[in-house]
């Protein structure tokens, strides 16, 4: 019977048996749950064939890999490495020792509940009253402490494939010292510009049967506002009409007056 063995940095997370095929990813609605930020929500597929247990991946974004090598469909054997995301996976055919995990619990080390506990093993967290044992007769004389019990600082985790591919630092540095739009128009991803929807107005639409007492005032009101507006625009133009042909005339006037004037010839 074979079963698959989860660590995440040394330390072993929990097992699980195969039964048949399986589904590994992020979800909750997966086979196998595992809390990794890297994984995709389905990650991969293990399915038992004629050649044996099968691991294939299912288009996830930072890949599967077998020994450090990217894989789309790998046939496994005992003691092969898979690793997914931050997590490490151990094929193995024979017989499962010890007690499997809880198959309804997801698979990873539980977030930390408050920011105590999550500084709880960095050097943030360290308390020195405590790291020290102080001899309450003689203050000057101090336990020494192994150096063993001090927090020891973790490498950092290697970066995703995805960074690489999505060219994610040089993007960054984009940012920094560009425009939104030059980091768009370079970004190595397109940019997909979605159209903002326009209010669709259908004429032969009834209004009546939704009409509320709020919805009949605000109508009313806009209806008489409407009418004030038409009222207005017909008095200024009837009014600069008036004045256009008032002008009219005093011009006329005037060149009548200097016709006038002007002697004749006898």
């Amino acid at each position: 019977m074979a079963y698959l063995v989860f660590s995440a940095k040394g330390q072993e997370l929990g097992k699980r048996p195969l039964a048949g095929p399986m589904v590994i990813g992020r979800s909750p609605e997966c086979d196998i749950s595992v809390r990794d930020i890297l994984l995709s929500r389905r990650h991969c597929q293990l399915e038992p064939t004629p050649e044996g247990w099968v691991i294939a991946d299912l288009g996830s974004k930072n890949g599967t890999f077998v020994f450090g090598q990217t894989v789309s469909r790998h046939v496994l054997r005992d003691g092969d490495m898979v690793q997914l995301g931050q997590t490490q996976v151990t094929f193995r055919a024979g017989k499962m020792s010890g007690a499997a995990a809880d198959p309804k619990q997801p698979i990873g080390v539980r977030r930390p509940t408050d920011p105590w506990e999550a500084l709880s093993g960095t050097v943030s967290g360290f308390d020195f009253a405590k790291s020290h044992r102080i001899d309450v007769q003689r203050t000057a004389r101090k336990t020494p402490r192994p150096l063993s019990s001090f927090p020891k600082p973790q490498p950092n985790p290697a970066d995703p494939a995805a960074y690489a591919k999505d060219d994610l630092y040089s993007m960054l540095t984009d940012i920094a010292v560009s425009s939104w739009d030059s980091v768009y128009d370079d970004a190595s991803r397109q940019m997909v510009k979605r159209r903002m929807p326009r209010p669709v107005i259908h004429p032969n639409a009834s209004t009546a049967a939704v009409m509320t007492p709020q919805r009949e005032v605000l109508h009313k009101t806009t209806q008489d506002l409407l009418k004030k507006t038409d009222q207005r625009v017909r008095r200024q133009r009837l009014g600069g009409f008036f004045s256009r042909l008032l002008r009219g005339v005093a011009s006329a006037s005037q060149w009548l007056w200097l016709l006038g004037t002007l002697p004749r010839k006898s």
